[in-house]
């Protein structure tokens, strides 16, 4: 009876000892797991967040440029309404020069019409003084009732010729400025006009410099855009990463328990497994509780070898063969 007992008990601390060696095994093995499991799903988490600083640190660097940019598009901006409001002033310039230029050609004209019609009313004038001869000044000469009335004919008759040549003059002059004051005028729009050529060259050079630069910041914009999906989608990963680890654990955690469980179920059935080999050894004829004390030696002596596995971590072989040849 006691021998039947002992190797009751014996198998029990046996199935006790390769419970938990698994429970160590298991472990390992949940951990390796999780360790493969990072492997066959990509990089790791620490890899993904290090991925997702690099990422962060070139979308910071694509920002700045894309502001660079901007900035640099509203001094061109800025350089382009200057050239436009030179040249929109230029182009006022040209207009006033033509209404002065129209000035002074309806101006010279005129003068030139007045100047045409004195000449001709000078030759007039001349053209009867020689065809009457000395004598029409002669009969205006002695027409005078006096001395004095004579100086005045003769004052008179020099006045109308120096009036008819200063008159002459005065216009010649008058029209020689006009036309100087028009060439003037002209040179002047010409110059103006170089001024608008020069001004619309280099509007047109801004306009360019400005697409240029609208184009730059719609392929920066469209790399920021690309980025932020990177990032977007590397902390996808690194949620659906650390997730699955998570899972992995409480699995783990689960499958402990469950080992827990069975040890503590197997450790109860040992302790139930003594109560009979306990009560026959209390009934012995000589009243010793001998097997009690074995039995409890035993037990002690099976416990020693469950720890001493547990830190191995690995189901030796030469122990449990000494379990098997005890329970035989």
């Amino acid at each position: 009876m006691k021998k039947n007992s002992k190797r009751r008990m014996l198998g029990a601390l046996l199935i006790l000892f390769l419970l938990i060696q698994m429970t160590v095994q298991a472990d390992t093995g949940t951990k390796e797991s999780v360790d493969l499991a990072s492997k066959d799903t990509g990089s790791s988490v620490e890899e993904l967040e290090r991925q997702r600083e690099e990422q962060q640190s070139q979308l910071d660097s694509l920002k700045e440029y894309q502001i660079n940019l901007s900035d640099e598009l509203t001094e061109l901006n800025n350089g382009l309404q200057e050239i436009s409001n030179e040249l929109a002033d230029t182009q006022d310039e040209i207009a006033a020069k033509n209404a002065e230029i129209e000035a002074a050609e309806s101006r010279i004209a005129e003068l030139t019409t007045l100047s045409e019609n004195q000449y001709e009313a000078m030759k007039k004038r001349v053209q009867y003084i020689y065809e009457n001869g000395n004598q029409s000044y002669l009969e205006l000469l002695l027409g005078a009732t006096s001395f004095s009335d004579f100086l005045n004919r003769v004052e008179y008759a020099k006045s109308i010729y120096d009036y008819d040549r200063q008159e002459l003059s005065d216009y010649q002059d008058t029209l020689a400025e006009l036309n100087q004051q028009k060439e003037d005028l002209e040179t002047a729009r010409e110059e103006l006009l170089a001024a608008e050529q020069t001004k619309q060259e280099q509007k047109s050079k801004a306009d360019s410099l400005v697409a240029a630069q609208q184009e730059k910041i719609s392929a920066a914009k469209s790399d920021v855009a690309d980025a932020e999906t990177e990032i977007a989608d590397t902390d996808a990963e690194i949620a659906r990463q650390k997730a699955y680890e998570e899972e992995l654990e409480a699995q783990k955690a689960k499958e402990d328990a469950a080992r827990q469980e069975e040890i503590r179920r197997q450790e109860e059935e040992l302790i139930n497994s003594q109560q009979p080999d306990a009560s026959d050894n209390n009934a012995n004829p000589d009243g010793t509780s001998t097997g009690d004390n074995t039995t409890g030696s035993d037990t002690s002596g099976g416990g020693t070898s469950d720890n001493g596995t547990s830190g191995g971590g690995t189901v030796n072989a030469s122990d449990v063969a000494m379990l098997a040849a005890l329970i035989q």
